[in-house]
């Protein structure tokens, strides 16, 4: 089995190691491959810290792995700018398209994380 990852999980890191834990487990463990960072992959980022900020389940993981994509998520809230979007009924392409600048802005961000994740 093969798991595509289209973001990097601060929460994951070294999560592929459990394959060695057992011979039962190991055998069942997918192969991970990771996709090239774009602003998708930020953008499924910041769904993720926009709803766990959004319900005050604030991670310090998320804020020490992409501090520029968690100010995002809090500036989107104070503003209800992707709220807004989504009771407008406004598409996920829009949305991201909208948000465009701001999330090539915090692909290095995103980028220092998978090169961190990566080496660990």
């Amino acid at each position: 089995m093969r798991v595509h990852l289209l973001a990097p999980d601060p929460f994951c890191r070294g999560i592929d190691g459990a394959r060695h834990l057992n011979e039962h487990i190991g055998r069942h463990w997918p192969t991970y491959v990771d996709v090239d960072i774009s602003e998708w992959s930020v953008f499924s980022m910041l769904l993720l810290v926009h709803a766990a900020t959004t319900w005050e389940r604030d991670s310090p993981g998320w804020g020490d792995a992409v501090p520029s994509l968690v100010s995002l998520a809090h500036e989107l809230i104070a503003t209800h700018e992707l709220t807004d979007m989504a009771a407008d009924g406004v598409s996920v392409v829009a949305a991201a398209a909208a948000l465009s600048d701001r999330l090539v802005a915090r692909l290095p961000d995103v980028e220092r994380f998978t090169a961190t994740s990566a080496a660990t």
